[in-house]
């Protein structure tokens, strides 16, 4: 069965502790698209470091998929530019296969973490042939990518995890979803291998080691990296250390310290590199609140505040920024150069605001900032997190508590639960005669909600809009919305009560 990966989020918070273990330490966030062809993506990266000799030297590199290419190395700076291939090969190498050189035929061997003749990983071999009967190759290597997918979740139980360890706990870390892989392809007489890589993470000044795997076309004489955790096309984040048979303990020691190198200084983004490029990230200044506290009785419905922040190269193009409370959903918004009140994209003030609309309640005193992630206008990004918000002195957002769940509301016109989809169904009884607007939520499964607005016009005519999707700490349950004439606002206040 074809198992899609499918990923959502909010706003994706790059907040990442240091830590001591080997693999990486964030799940890798990808959608199955083996069978996509899409266009070839490239990425470049710098790394610079005051001491000359702590960069470790990073090889020019070539998959079928994956181009690394050492575009400067050495005197502490190392200029890398990578190109991958999203549309990947096909090579029609038949299943079974065989006949490799000894070069090869090493990776079809059984190792201290890819266990591939243990019986618990021929059974799974067994399984997996069974139910889908591959007769290339290619649909092998694909429906083992698609159970490991299936059978694995992402965490971190062993810093090195076998093969044998990833499949009875069902619970591995990057190393774990390339080795049980390995594991079951070498049992079918497929080679394969791991790829020591780490994630650039310009916006956090970071690289984040991880590791993909490697399978061997004899029809294309070359290896097709794959993401194990999507399964997926590998992104150009990664920086290839070195390709091995299992995992190697003389890599780790060359390549992991300066991943937890507090002075290593990563810079980069996607494109091609040229000499002079743009490559600082606009820099957060302050953030001043231009109220005391967000009031929900507030006429305006909106919570201001001003986000100073200057970029010297290109400008910047748009700030992202998060917050939540401990009661409520996080949330997320973006401005832009349209809301700039003062100086330039080069050195300026932008306004932001904060909609209370969204909660049906609050039992907080005050929310916090989660977030804010600036972007320029060549695609240099600077993520700051909660903790480093605090470092720069940016408040917290104090608020009154309120509970509109509880409210009595006439007349009722929506009732909704998971039955009824995202149809809507009005009174009789409702005036047109002026427009009005209807906020309501739409329950899922799982219990998050998407919220909509409806309109209707004083012709009578109609439509309705999803606002924002995923929205969380909602109770499942069924609701009456109560209409509420549009004036100065732009769409009126969620109004939800509990039947």
């Amino acid at each position: 069965m074809r198992f899609l990966w499918l990923t959502f989020s909010l706003f994706i918070l790059f907040t990442f502790p240091y830590k001591s273990s080997t693999a990486q330490e964030i799940p890798i966030e990808a959608d199955d698209n083996l069978d996509k062809q899409l266009p070839p993506v490239r990425h470049f990266f710098i790394l610079e470091h005051p001491d000359h000799a702590a960069i470790p030297e990073y090889p020019d590199y070539q998959s079928l998929n994956i181009k690394q290419e050492i575009l400067e190395q050495g005197n502490g700076r190392t200029i890398i530019q990578i190109m991958v291939n999203r549309s990947l090969p096909v090579p029609g190498d038949p299943f079974p296969t065989g006949g490799f050189d000894a070069s090869v035929s090493r990776y079809l061997n059984t190792s201290p973490h890819i266990e591939s003749d243990d019986p618990h990983i021929l059974a799974i071999r067994d399984q997996i042939l069974e139910e889908h009967n591959p007769q290339t190759q290619a649909e092998a290597v694909y429906a083992v990518m698609r159970w490991n997918r299936q059978h694995l979740r992402w965490g971190e139980p062993a810093e090195v995890p076998s093969a044998l360890e990833a499949l009875a706990s069902g619970v591995a870390n990057c190393i774990g979803f390339t080795h049980l892989p390995a594991a079951i392809l070498r049992s079918m007489g497929i080679p394969a291998r791991t790829l020591r890589t780490y994630i650039a993470r310009p916006s956090v000044n970071r690289i984040i080691p991880h590791y993909l795997t490697e399978v061997y076309y004899s029809e294309a004489d070359g290896w097709i990296t794959y993401e194990p955790q999507g399964p997926a096309i590998p992104s150009p984040e990664n920086i290839i250390a070195y390709p091995h048979h299992d995992w190697n303990r003389e890599g780790q020691v060359a390549f992991r310290p300066i991943a937890t190198d507090p002075d290593l200084t990563v810079h980069g983004r996607y494109g091609e590199y040229s000499e002079g490029v743009d490559i600082i990230p606009p820099e957060l200044l302050s953030v001043e609140l231009l109220y005391d506290e967000i009031d929900p009785d507030d006429p305006e419905d909106r919570f201001a505040f001003h986000i100073r922040a200057k970029d010297e190269g290109s400008g910047i193009n748009k700030i992202r920024f998060a917050y939540k409370g401990n009661s409520t959903g996080t949330w997320q918004s973006s401005v832009g150069e349209r809301n700039l009140i003062e100086g330039n994209v080069n050195d300026g003030v932008f306004q932001g605001e904060i909609a209370v609309r969204h909660a049906p309640y609050n039992h907080d005193n005050h929310w916090n900032f989660l977030q804010f992630e600036l972007t320029d206008n060549e695609g240099n990004r600077r993520t700051y997190s909660q903790w480093s918000l605090s470092e720069i002195g940016v408040p917290n957002i104090a608020t009154a508590q309120w509970d509109w769940r509880d409210e009595s509301m006439a007349p009722q016109l929506l009732a909704i639960s998971p039955v009824f989809g995202n149809q809507l169904w009005t009174a009789d009884t409702l005036d047109s005669h002026y427009s009005m607007a209807i906020q309501y939520f739409i329950y899922h499964s799982n219990s998050s909600a998407s919220l909509y607005t409806h309109r209707i016009g004083e012709d009578g005519s109609s439509s309705h809009t999803m606002q924002s999707s995923h929205l969380s700490n909602l109770t499942r349950g069924d609701y009456t919305i109560a209409p509420v004439a549009i004036t100065a606002r732009s769409f009126a206040r969620t109004r939800a009560g509990i039947i």
